[in-house]
């Protein structure tokens, strides 16, 4: 089923994707501490980097909203399985970091 704004507002809302969102977050997050500090924004990346190491689950809270709406996860499907009464999606997680990759620099305000 495709997504609707409607069921990726249900995922943001998901415990679980929530977790998978802190661990995506946390590997992009270093990414960016390892970049070159010539990179453009680079300092307000970092800020963002250390909020996301200080607190993963309130970051991944924070953005969830967004980043469900967001082209490689908007593009994934997402349903509902009543069974384990979760929201599930099928975007992989490379495909929520490259996400986060792509957007870092407008979640950290460059």
């Amino acid at each position: 089923m495709a997504s609707t704004a409607v069921s990726q507002q249900a995922l943001a809302q998901d415990a679980q994707f929530i977790n998978r969102l802190a661990g995506a977050l946390v590997v992009v997050a270093f990414q960016v501490f390892a970049e070159d500090p010539g990179t453009a924004g680079h300092n307000q990346r970092v800020v963002l980097a250390d909020a996301v190491r200080d607190d993963p689950i309130g970051q991944a809270r924070k953005f969830a909203a967004t980043m469900v709406m967001r082209t490689n996860l908007f593009g994934a499907n997402t349903t509902y399985d009543f069974g384990s009464r979760s929201v599930v999606t099928d975007a992989t997680d490379a495909a929520i970091q490259s996400q986060l990759s792509s957007d870092w620099s407008l979640l950290a305000g460059v």
